[in-house]
């Protein structure tokens, strides 16, 4: 759920044919219905660790991955360097407390198979439970302009080690987004956010907590 990434790096379990990497890789958001394959641009093969390396390159001025959630595919076109197929067979876990089915390595033990992986890009997610709500917002509140360093889980949405109006506004923007049902029941949602049950009362709240950041009044608790 962390905000600021933007590289993609996956390891292999042996060599792989590096002329099969360069076009195996495409990336859609499940939430919004973007297809990011474009901007994600293969970056190079590092033979001692058997990892390769793609990096988002996007044509706007954030260099980060946006919030969605993401279907990495890395099609089984891959060889290694006897011409074997990947064997890319996975079963993603719903969240990142959930071990899921799968473990590595991917596969079935049977040569083909494309590698298909979720991850979700939610900045402002600081307990990493798939949606932006109240108790992120108090911990952003707890800790905004504070001495720090912070990390993501306190607050800290851009990576930069403080909670500033910056992350406040990261966090503004995605209030009320839900991702909880990942992936599915997300494909007819609206591009600008989740569900909408509670995402009046959230803006209200945030409005309120950036009058007083401006007169000084600040007093937040839950």
């Amino acid at each position: 759920p962390v905000g600021g990434a933007d590289i993609i790096e996956i390891t292999f379990s042996e060599a792989i044919d590096v002329g099969t990497l360069t076009n195996a890789l495409s990336l859609t958001g499940a939430f919004t219905g973007t297809d990011y394959t474009t901007n994600v641009v293969y970056q190079g093969f590092d033979s001692l660790t058997n990892t390769a390396m793609w990096e988002y390159t996007p044509t706007i001025a954030t260099d980060q991955f946006p919030t969605d959630q993401m279907v990495l595919t890395l099609a089984d076109t891959i060889t290694d360097i006897g011409l074997n197929s990947l064997d890319g067979e996975w079963t993603n876990p719903m969240s990142i407390n959930d071990t899921g089915t799968s473990i590595f390595p991917s596969g079935d033990d049977a040569a083909g198979g494309d590698f298909v992986f979720f991850f979700t890009i939610l900045q402002g997610d600081f307990d990493t439970d798939n949606d932006v709500d109240l108790p992120d917002l108090g911990t952003l509140a707890g800790n905004l302009n504070g001495p720090g360093p912070y990390s993501f889980d306190e607050g800290d949405t851009d990576g930069d080690g403080d909670v500033d109006l910056p992350d406040l506004g990261t966090l503004a923007a995605n209030l009320g987004i839900d991702f909880k049902q990942w992936p599915s029941g997300q494909q007819a949602a609206s591009s600008g956010g989740g569900g909408t049950s509670s995402l009046t009362a959230l803006d209200e709240i945030y409005a309120e907590l950036f009058a007083a950041i401006g007169d000084g009044s600040l007093d937040f608790s839950l």
